[in-house]
């Protein structure tokens, strides 16, 4: 997948030369977008607890950050994968 700006006009020259089929996709797409599927895991285990303090979330959050590769890989795999 690749993003195009109107500062790469050669690149689409390019892209277009090359035979490669381009995919606009909506202006606002988060269905499409893998790190908003992750957004969306993070909140659901922070939903989970009641922090007391700003600093007790803030502890949680580089806890669960910090580990994010450990906890339930293969749920976050599915999260990342697009189908088209």
């Amino acid at each position: 997948m690749l993003q195009l700006t109107k500062n790469q006009p050669n690149f689409l020259t390019k892209v277009l030369d090359n035979n490669i089929e381009l995919i606009f996709l909506p202006p606002y797409s988060p269905e499409l977008n893998p790190i908003e599927r992750v957004w969306s895991f993070l909140k659901s285990k922070v939903k989970q607890f009641f922090f007391r303090t700003a600093e007790e979330f803030k502890e949680f959050v580089k806890t669960l950050l910090g580990e994010i590769n450990k906890i339930n890989i293969i749920q976050l795999k599915k999260l990342c994968s697009i189908l088209i």
